[in-house]
């Protein structure tokens, strides 16, 4: 008998009985939560799905399958990767371009002395944008002492902190960017973030956009039109004159 084959053969009974506990979890989770599959969270955006399937479930789904690799390979020391899992949606808002995108992938490394121990990669993005009528000079902006759980992931790591010059602005908000104007542009818009327990606004281009770690996307597939009016405010910010 192979040295290791029972301690295969209990890996797999125990992973067949997680499978059936999780999948009857799964299943009352997406009964009650339907209004989060892609189809129904880009109709509530005024976007069309333009890619991926429609019942993907965006928070219940946002952590990636391993696939069958994973089912074959999972109680070997050998490195497999899951499919990818995407979901674009396309629309406009009076006449801006907006979009959704959702990435997500995993990967598994060799098992560390054939038996234990497997480093385990995700690559996971989530982004609602829109387009702005005029340029968006690069910006970040996050919380200063975001809730545990609601820590934004940095994507323009190399930007300065600035502050607005106003004391309740810079006690809960931290901005990052190069150009003064930015935090003059922003100011009047912040209020509509007040009420949120997870922020974080990129600008860049002609666009403006919210990145969603994980945790987050929760709270965008379950108020999607909230978000999409906010970003709508923060890009206004920087169209109008003054």
């Amino acid at each position: 008998m192979p040295q290791y084959l029972p301690y295969y053969v209990a890996f797999l009974a125990f992973a067949a009985l997680y499978w059936v506990l999780m999948s009857r979890r799964r299943q009352s989770l997406l009964q009650g939560t339907s209004s989060m599959r892609a189809g129904e969270v880009a109709t509530q955006l005024g976007m069309a799905l333009v890619k991926g399937d429609p019942s993907f479930h965006l928070f219940a789904d946002a952590t990636p399958s391993m696939g069958a690799a994973g089912a074959l390979l999972s109680g070997t020391p050998f490195p497999y990767q899951g499919p990818a899992s995407e979901i674009l949606a396309r629309g406009t808002l009076d006449g801006r371009a907006t979009e959704l995108h959702f990435y997500a992938k995993a990967s598994a490394g060799v098992r560390i002395g054939g038996v234990i121990g497997r480093e385990i990669e995700v690559e996971r993005k989530c982004r609602l944008t829109i387009a702005a009528r005029a340029p968006v000079p690069d910006f970040e902006l996050v919380l200063r002492e975001p809730q545990a759980g609601a820590e934004a992931e940095r994507v323009h790591t190399s930007l300065p902190a600035m502050r607005f010059g106003d004391a309740r602005l810079d006690q809960r908000y931290q901005l990052f960017g190069a150009s003064p104007e930015i935090a003059r542009r922003l100011a009047p818009a912040m209020g509509v973030l007040d009420d949120q327990t997870y922020v974080h606004v990129v600008g860049e281009g002609e666009r403006v956009s919210m990145p969603f770690t994980l945790g987050a996307i929760y709270l965008l597939a379950g108020a999607p039109q909230t978000f999409l009016r906010k970003l709508d405010v923060v890009a206004r910010a920087f169209e109008e004159n003054r």
